[in-house]
């Protein structure tokens, strides 16, 4: 009898401790309870121990699920914790760059870096400058096409007439090409003279405006009475034959001096205002 009672007491007491399993995140008890048993078989002899075995097992393994299952509760939160960490720290960063001073701006149709130290207003500024001098430069292109003599044509930079038919002296050529609102042309640069030749016709002469009608070998520009400072002569030139070569004219890629009255194709260059 008193056996059974010891029973009875020992198996309340192991019930008591797992019904509160639920109740506990820790149980220090727990682990305690296998000596509690170990003590209470002592006391109550082998009965006691086959009866309660089954009953300790039965704790032991409780007490495994439920660590398990507090572990893995924590690791959920953690990883939950974690993941919205991150994304409090990406809607900061997000937020910082928004509200910095540096940024990108459009305007005008383009974007511009907007420093500390830069406002629209100056970029403004500086388009409207800007937009200014491109409505100066179309307005001076659109003037000299204005008053550009007819049937001039852009070679290079400048605006050239090459007459291709009509054969005149040297005074009757720059004649032709003043009345045309032009002069006879001074080549100034041998690529402006590669330029011109790409429109002449092959083996013919063209007066241009260079002469030493004044000073015997000192050849100038009739029409601006300065110094040629381009001359491209061709072998043995100028040689100023009889005393009587003073007008030149290209042919065939070089300049010679010729007599003045010798009929010629001219080319005639627009008038450079500036």
């Amino acid at each position: 009898m008193f056996r059974s009672a010891n029973i009875f007491v020992y198996a309340i007491f192991a019930f008591n401790i797992y019904g509160g399993l639920s109740e506990m995140t820790e149980s220090p008890e727990i682990a305690n309870l296998e000596n509690l048993l170990e003590d209470g078989i002592r006391k109550c002899g082998e009965s006691c121990y086959s009866t309660l075995k089954p009953l300790a097992d039965h704790i032991t393994t409780s007490e495994q699920r439920w660590s398990s299952c507090i572990s893995r509760n924590v690791n959920d939160a953690h990883n939950k914790i974690k993941s919205q960490l991150a994304a409090l720290q990406e809607k900061l960063a997000i937020n910082s760059i928004l509200s910095s001073s540096v940024e990108f701006q459009q305007i005008g149709g383009r974007y511009f870096y907007i420093a500390e130290n830069e406002t629209v207003d100056k970029l403004n500024l500086i388009l409207a400058e800007q937009n200014q001098v491109e409505t100066q430069l179309t307005a001076i292109h659109n003037k000299l096409e204005s008053k550009m003599p007819a049937n001039f044509e852009k070679i290079g930079t400048r605006f050239f007439y090459i007459e291709q038919t009509e054969q005149k002296n040297w005074f009757g050529a720059s004649d032709a090409c003043r009345q045309m609102g032009g002069q006879l042309a001074t080549i100034r640069t041998r690529t402006e003279q590669a330029a011109i030749e790409r429109k002449l016709t092959p083996m013919q002469v063209y007066w241009v405006d260079v002469t030493d009608l004044a000073v015997e070998g000192e050849f100038v520009s009739m029409a601006s009475g300065k110094p040629a400072n381009y001359l491209n002569w061709g072998y043995g030139e100028p040689d100023n034959y009889h005393d009587f070569q003073h007008c030149i004219f290209l042919y065939n890629h070089y300049m010679y001096d010729s007599h003045c009255n010798t009929g010629c194709l001219f080319i005639c260059e627009a008038i450079d205002e500036n």
